[in-house]
């Protein structure tokens, strides 16, 4: 019978195992960053796409207003020109209210109100603050650009009116000035607005005073009301234990009165029946 030998068999360090586990975990690493860089790149990409189709909004409701203006107007100048002859002077006055309402609600769209800018908000940014300041800022007063002389469109053409509000909107954005060319260093308000106060700025300053710290303010309030609410309830209370006692004394008094007159009227009536009595017994005698 042969003999069968064995040898061991022995293997380094596990080489070839970890030569096949490394190129698996740097695909995965690979894919899954692949993975992570295109769901960056498509949220960045919607969340852009989002702040465009809100700046379009914002456009289209400044065009649309703008555009509502432009029709009032028109309406106005054409009811002027229709009519023969010079107008009554209550439609002089008629057309006065609505020019100087066409004047404010074109300085509201193009002048909005002064907003003070944080810091966080100096910086320059495409919104719709940019556009109306843009749209509010002459443009004479910037020191690289003149202004271009206005030309007249057409109100049968749309399209030309659309296309010239687009390109004036960015003319407009590119010269828009930064924000240390809107308020200068020796810009200030003037001395009526800032130290006019009435009594409603005082009574709202106290009010924020009073949300941070009131100093046991409440406490008192609370403590003068119940001091007031006490003697307030005991004077109730006497108030009404006397009306109480009135009513019982006045309901009492009728009572006894009227005890007296029925007393008083059975009396009288014994007092003639016993005459009566004593006439007839006086006449049977």
């Amino acid at each position: 019978m042969p003999i069968i030998t064995t040898y061991p068999v022995h293997i380094k360090d596990n080489d070839m195992y970890s030569d096949l586990i490394e190129p698996n975990q740097e695909k995965d690493q690979k894919l899954r960053d692949e993975l992570i860089k295109a769901a960056t790149d498509g949220l960045q990409q919607q969340s852009l796409l989002n702040k465009y189709k809100s700046l379009m909004s914002d456009l289209v409701v400044m065009q649309s207003k703008i555009e509502v203006l432009r029709i009032d107007i028109t309406a106005s100048v054409k009811a002027i020109e229709s009519k023969e002859g010079p107008l009554s002077q209550p439609l002089l006055v008629h057309f006065e209210k609505r020019y100087e309402s066409h004047q404010s609600d074109l300085k509201h769209l193009t002048y909005p109100p002064y907003v003070p800018l944080s810091p966080s908000s100096s910086t320059t940014s495409f919104s719709q603050s940019s556009i109306e300041y843009s749209l509010a800022t002459p443009l004479q007063n910037h020191p690289l650009t003149q202004p271009d002389p206005l030309t007249l469109v057409p109100d049968d053409d749309p399209s030309c009116q659309s296309v010239l509000s687009l390109e004036s909107s960015h003319a407009l954005l590119d010269h828009s000035p930064t924000s240390s060319e809107r308020h200068p260093d020796h810009f200030s308000y003037p001395n009526s607005l800032s130290n006019e106060r009435n009594a409603l700025d005082d009574t709202l300053d106290f009010l924020d005073t009073l949300s941070v710290d009131d100093g046991g303010f409440r406490k008192d309030l609370l403590n003068l009301l119940d001091r007031y609410e006490k003697p307030q309830a005991k004077k109730r209370k006497r108030c009404f234990l006397k009306r109480s006692l009135t009513t019982l004394a006045l309901f009492t008094w009728k009572w006894i009165r009227f005890m007296i007159v029925m007393s008083l009227a059975v009396l009288i009536s014994l007092r003639q029946r016993y005459s009566e009595e004593e006439q007839r017994s006086m006449r049977s005698h």
